[in-house]
């Protein structure tokens, strides 16, 4: 079956606590290598997957 740009779209937003005490920098550092593993989780398990990466520079 083949998805054509009318097909629906799921939108998802991840919201994190993260609870190990680190300095921000650090905490920041771990934050996106967790989020790039899930990244690399969802395109294995999910061939045709499309995701958008949205980096905050807060």
């Amino acid at each position: 079956m083949s998805l054509s740009k009318n097909a629906l779209r799921l939108s998802v937003d991840i919201d994190l606590v993260y609870l190990p005490m680190k300095d921000r920098d650090e905490a920041l550092k771990y934050i996106s290598e967790a989020l790039d593993a899930i990244s690399a989780d969802l395109k294995a398990a999910f061939k045709d997957i499309e995701l958008t990466e949205a980096h905050n520079k807060a």
